[in-house]
């Protein structure tokens, strides 16, 4: 995830816009791939040749940031040589996406039957498939780093402005064409309005997602709506409550500044996620008979809730006042109030993405 820059008619990169990476993903894979070579009991083993490789490779852009997604299954050859002996089969990577580099399946297959191929094959399906998560994880990177290059992102602003301008030009020659596209993008708008009022959001599991009506199979860009998101995140902070010694401590205040999303692509759910959060809470010192005797106020602040740092959310309690007495009401804030908040949080992200 990070900054990225759209198309010239995604103003500011606020829409959902889809890139295609497909062909240098599958020519720089397979790179990757080629160079591996791996030791076992004196064998050198090494994939000769890329059979087939089907995949996918795209990068997002939405409220100007990405979201980088691959898929892959790779099917291959591999040799092993010993001294004067050489082995071969086949390999294949089974279907795997950017979520799942560590739980990839290698199957290998020997092209004869015998011990040494056998361990061999063995060898590849279990102990090589370390190497190949990091061939994974190395793609992952560069991909990031392709997308987020500076550089590109610098030529991209160029032309995205040049294209701008050409396209003011153009707008200004033919008002009809203008408003021909008015009309339609208002036709499109009312496509959508109808059918959110006639589809209610459906309850998915395993990232599975299904879209409205005019979104055939749930393959294309779908935006749902999570109007309700920022009041129910509210709500669950607002709920926490707890005692401590001779005490208690309440959350009086919550405000949040970002907001969050739910689309559907490829019948998958993407959810994003992204607030600041400040919270004003009081802690309270009873005598034996329930009279109060003293109150400390404080506040909270987490300056990043998103998925890009779930779950280690930056949690900053403060108290209005010092003082030993305070101090201690803050300790109690610190040991119990802050798991409560993340605990709510983690409820919130768990009904975001279920819902």
């Amino acid at each position: 995830l990070g900054s990225g820059a759209g198309s010239v008619w995604n103003a500011n990169s606020w829409h959902w816009e889809e890139k295609n990476y497909k062909i240098w993903a599958q020519n720089r894979f397979k790179e990757l791939l080629l160079g591996l070579s791996f030791t076992h009991n004196s064998w050198r083993i090494y994939l000769d040749s890329i059979t087939e490789i089907k995949n996918s490779a795209s990068v997002m852009i939405r409220k100007g940031k990405t979201i980088l997604l691959f898929e892959f299954e790779v099917d291959a050859s591999w040799k092993a040589n010993k001294d004067d002996k050489e082995e071969s089969g086949t390999l294949k990577i089974q279907e795997f996406n950017q979520d799942e580099a560590d739980e990839i399946i290698i199957m290998a297959e020997p092209s004869k039957e015998n011990d040494e191929s056998w361990a061999i094959k063995i060898f590849l399906q279990k102990e090589a498939k370390a190497q190949i998560v990091q061939i994974v994880n190395q793609f992952a990177n560069e991909f990031k780093e392709l997308e987020s290059n500076q550089a590109k992102l610098a030529e991209d602003r160029n032309k995205r402005k040049e294209e701008e301008d050409k396209r003011k030009a153009a707008i200004e020659q033919n008002s009809a064409e203008q408003e021909r596209l008015s009309k339609l993008a208002q036709e499109r708008e009312e496509v959508l309005k109808k059918a959110n009022q006639e589809n209610k959001p459906i309850q998915v599991e395993d990232n599975k997602a299904q879209g409205s009506v005019w979104n055939a199979g749930s393959y294309f860009w779908e935006e749902k709506s999570v109007n309700w998101a920022a009041d129910r995140l509210k709500e669950l902070i607002k709920m926490i409550h707890f005692e401590i010694p001779a005490g208690n401590i309440s959350i009086t205040e919550v405000n949040l500044q970002g907001d969050a999303s739910i689309s559907i692509r490829k019948a998958k759910k993407i959810v994003t996620y992204s607030y600041i959060i400040d919270v004003k809470w009081v802690g309270k010192i009873f005598d034996g008979e329930g009279n109060e005797l003293r109150s400390c106020k404080g506040t909270v602040h987490l300056p990043d809730v998103s998925m890009d740092v779930e779950p280690n959310f930056e949690v900053q309690i403060k108290i209005d006042e010092p003082g030993p007495e305070n101090e201690l009401i803050k300790y109690y804030m610190d040991a119990q109030g802050k798991p409560a908040i993340i605990s709510q949080i983690q409820t919130f992200i768990q009904e975001l993405k279920n819902s």
